[in-house]
């Protein structure tokens, strides 16, 4: 039991590390253009962010990762990403307008830089705190959406393993060997935890004013 645990828990946090960086990468673009070129950039990319939003995640992965992947853990981690970016991209986009109106992007500007140039060069290192911790909190995200996905039956499937698969596969002897069954989950739940934390401990190293003042 503790292999399959150390194996799925491998497969579910691969997952969830390609969901956070696909995601992120789609996210920081499409915010970082829908931000500095503003006008119908910016309203094209905002409606295809609301449009994403009011789809019902799970229902649209699991169907996606049934029709093309067969349960395949890397197609799983890309329709999950397909879903993922949507937030980052709305905190990305505030950040990029109000950096926009910032003197060393009009001196950029005024120098000759593309757009291209401005965006990756001058905005988005200095949304890198952001980014980071949103990118973080995308992880344990990621990892309870799977675990769903899998525990439903449509996400990863043999021979490939997830923690929310093994829990699937120990769902009815909760009763006779629980054992079997709250392994996987408590390790689910920590793992979930776990990064919050980080990406909570992030926020605060990132913005000194989300740090409490000692009394």
């Amino acid at each position: 039991m503790v292999s399959q645990i150390l194996r799925g828990t491998q497969f579910s946090l691969l997952i969830a590390v390609v969901v956070s960086v696909l995601g992120t990468l789609i996210g920081v673009i499409f915010g970082s253009l829908a931000g500095y070129l503003r006008g119908f950039t910016d309203s094209a990319l905002s409606r295809l962010t609301d449009l994403f939003l009011i789809v019902p995640q799970i229902a649209a992965a699991a169907i996606m990762a049934k029709m093309f992947g067969h349960g395949s853990w890397f197609v799983v981690a890309i329709v999950l990403a397909l879903f993922a970016w949507m937030p980052i991209a709305r905190i990305t986009r505030a950040e990029a307008m109000a950096l926009s109106q910032r003197e060393f992007v009009e001196a950029a500007r005024a120098a000759g830089a593309g757009t291209g140039r401005i965006i990756f060069r001058h905005l988005v290192p200095n949304m890198v705190g952001s980014i980071t911790v949103n990118a973080t909190l995308a992880v344990a995200q990621a990892v309870l959406v799977e675990a769903a996905l899998s525990f439903i039956g449509l996400g990863v499937q043999p021979p490939d393993t997830s923690l929310g698969r093994i829990i699937l596969e120990n769902y009815a002897q909760v009763q006779t060997r629980p054992w079997l069954f709250f392994g996987p989950f408590v390790v689910l739940v920590l793992i979930s935890l776990s990064i919050n934390f980080i990406g909570d401990g992030l926020r605060d190293a990132f913005d000194p004013r989300q740090r409490r003042m000692k009394a």
